[in-house]
C-alpha cells in the first residue's frame, strides 16, 4: 500500500486504514478467448481477505492555531503518511456535545490529500477542533469490523479577530 501522493493531480487511489478488503480469483485450461468462454470453462472462485494497519488520532499535530480572518482554514500535520481521510469537528463545546441545548458543532469527512492546502478544513466558527483518520469509507472513524470508533486527537483552539 502507498502513502497518497499530497498535491498530485493524477489518480491517487490508495486503501483505507484498518479496512478489511476481499479479492478473489478464478483460473481456466482453456484455450477458447473472449466471449467464447463460458462459466463452466473456469475455475469456481477463491476468496481471500487481507487486513490493513491499523491507525491512530496521536500522530495529528496542529499546523494553525491562530487566524487572521473570520473565515479560518484549520490545517494540520499527520507524521503518518499512510492516513489521508479525516473526520473533523469544530465547536465552541470543549466537550463537542450532539445533543439539544449544546453549542453549535460542525461535522464534516475531508480527504486531506485533495484539500487546498492539504490536510485541511474551512472553519465556520472561532473555537476549539479535533480530528481523527477514518477508516470506514463515507462512514467516518468507527471501524466496520468492530464498530469501534477511533479516538479522537487532542482538542486545539484558536480565536479569529
Amino acid at each position: 500500500m502507498l502513502a497518497p501522493n499530497f498535491g498530485s493531480i493524477e489518480g491517487n487511489y490508495v486503501m483505507l486504514p484498518a479496512m478489511t478488503y476481499f479479492w478473489r480469483i478464478r483460473t481456466t485450461t482453456s484455450t477458447k478467448t473472449g466471449s467464447a468462454l463460458a462459466d463452466s470453462d473456469w475455475s469456481p472462485w477463491s476468496t481471500r481477505t487481507f487486513r490493513t494497519a491499523a491507525v491512530s488520532s496521536n500522530t495529528i499535530s496542529p499546523v494553525t492555531t491562530s487566524v487572521s480572518s473570520l473565515n479560518p482554514t484549520l490545517v494540520w500535520n499527520n507524521s503518518d503518511r499512510l492516513v489521508f481521510y479525516y473526520e473533523v469537528q469544530v465547536s465552541k463545546d470543549a466537550t463537542f456535545r450532539n445533543e439539544p441545548g449544546a453549542a453549535f458543532l460542525y461535522w464534516e469527512l475531508r480527504h486531506g490529500a485533495v484539500s487546498n492546502p492539504p490536510n485541511s478544513s474551512p472553519s465556520r466558527m472561532p473555537s476549539r477542533w479535533r480530528a481523527a483518520p477514518a477508516t470506514s469509507g463515507g462512514c467516518g472513524r468507527a471501524s466496520r469490523a468492530t464498530g469501534t470508533p477511533l479516538a479522537w486527537s487532542s482538542t486545539y483552539s484558536f480565536t479569529s479577530p
